[in-house]
């Protein structure tokens, strides 16, 4: 549910980013990816312990 409530404001600087270059916008989906990952991992290690 934290992903829905922060979807808006990824948009918003996705578009600001888009407006940049693209170079810039792969970098930050790559690292947007990257980061949504490791904390689903988090999420998910921390639920078996």
């Amino acid at each position: 549910m934290k992903f829905l409530a922060m979807f808006p404001v990824v948009s918003i600087v996705s578009a600001i980013v888009i407006s940049l270059s693209p170079a810039t916008v792969l970098v930050a989906i790559a690292g947007g990816l990257i980061g949504a990952g490791a904390t689903l991992e988090m999420q998910q290690w921390k639920t078996t312990i």
